[in-house]
């Protein structure tokens, strides 16, 4: 990540160059909202489609993005209007804020959740108002990024780094993740399928569901949670702790808090969903919103049973892990 900095940044500041961008292609956009390309940055590309759906729009956008004879504030207040639709729907913080860093190294730090959790981590997040705008909240954390580089002497794109090894620190168990894009099919002509025990850790099994949100039928009435656009409902931060995935219905003024175990639920778990549920209902919930609980595992305890038995804002499901070859050739 460290050592790509400089063939990362050459590549991109030609393609964001305002030179090029009137003739950028949804291609080259693309490329950079890949890992394996950026280097940096791993769930920029989710929201490809919407993003790209109309070119034109796209480089406009751009262009008056990366315009520094236009202020700060004037260029995001443009992209992300307080009480408006944004220019591009999907050009979220988490795509912006790269894009800035890319063109202008030296002045422009990432926003986005990874960033966001290492700063209140260690109490360096700023005070800004919720509902403040998009551009005084990216304002205020880019002082605070700019500071950081400055007491540190490192360069804003290995501050940017920096937060996975906050995230360790406080998660020691943190892997680096797997490549968890298995496609869940429908296909009639039953490929062979082998019943796997379970994920070898909660962090699999929260990578799997939040990469294959939209495909689970179970949850087809909910969307992970979003912020300024950009789904920030995977491990969301709270000061009790991290939320496994956090959803809202999508008709109805619920929300869902999921705590997810790899392999046995205890009762145990279900004071964390309470917990996280009452923080639900005391900082987002609005006034008559329902704050649910779902607990997702390979087998409940006997304790957890009776548990739910008294609690029927929350809910169990348990997870099957079906590996599929898709071929009748059988190799010899």
């Amino acid at each position: 990540m460290f050592g790509a900095k400089d063939q990362v940044i050459n590549r991109y500041q030609a393609i964001f160059n305002p030179d090029h961008l009137p003739e950028l292609t949804k291609e080259e956009f693309l490329s950079f909202l890949k890992f394996e390309n950026n280097q940096h940055w791993t769930p920029l590309y989710r929201q490809q489609t919407i993003i790209t759906s109309d070119m034109a729009a796209l480089r406009e956008a751009l262009l008056h993005l990366v315009d520094e004879n236009v202020s700060l504030k004037q260029r995001m207040n443009a992209l992300r209007p307080k009480g408006k639709d944004p220019w591009i729907k999907g050009l979220s913080k988490a795509i912006i804020t790269p894009i800035l860093l890319i063109m202008y190294p030296d002045k422009y730090g990432v926003w986005n959740g990874t960033a966001e959790s290492g700063m209140k981590t260690l109490n360096v997040w700023p005070k800004i108002k919720t509902t403040a705008p998009f551009s005084e909240k990216y304002t205020a954390i880019n002082e605070i990024l700019l500071e950081l580089s400055e007491r540190l002497q490192l360069d804003l794109w290995t501050m940017d780094g920096i937060w996975w090894g906050v995230r360790k620190e406080e998660e020691p168990n943190l892997r680096s993740l797997p490549s968890a894009r298995e496609e869940v099919t429908e296909d009639s002509s039953k490929p062979e399928t082998v019943n796997l025990p379970g994920f070898g850790m909660e962090r699999y099994l929260q990578q799997f569901l939040f990469d294959n949100w939209n495909r689970v039928k179970a949850l087809g009435n909910w969307k992970l949670y979003e912020e300024e656009d950009e789904v920030v409902g995977m491990e969301y931060y709270t000061e009790i702790g991290r939320i496994d995935l956090l959803a809202k219905h999508k008709t109805d003024s619920r929300w869902l808090v999921l705590e997810l175990k790899r392999n046995q639920a205890s009762d145990q778990t279900m004071g964390q969903v309470n917990r996280y549920m009452g923080w639900v209902k005391s900082n987002l919930a609005g006034e008559g919103d329902k704050v649910e609980g779902l607990i997702i595992a390979k087998e409940m305890s006997e304790k957890l049973k009776f548990a739910l038995m008294v609690n029927p804002n929350i809910k169990f499901m348990e997870y099957v892990i079906d590996f599929q070859l898709k071929s009748n050739e059988v190799i010899n």
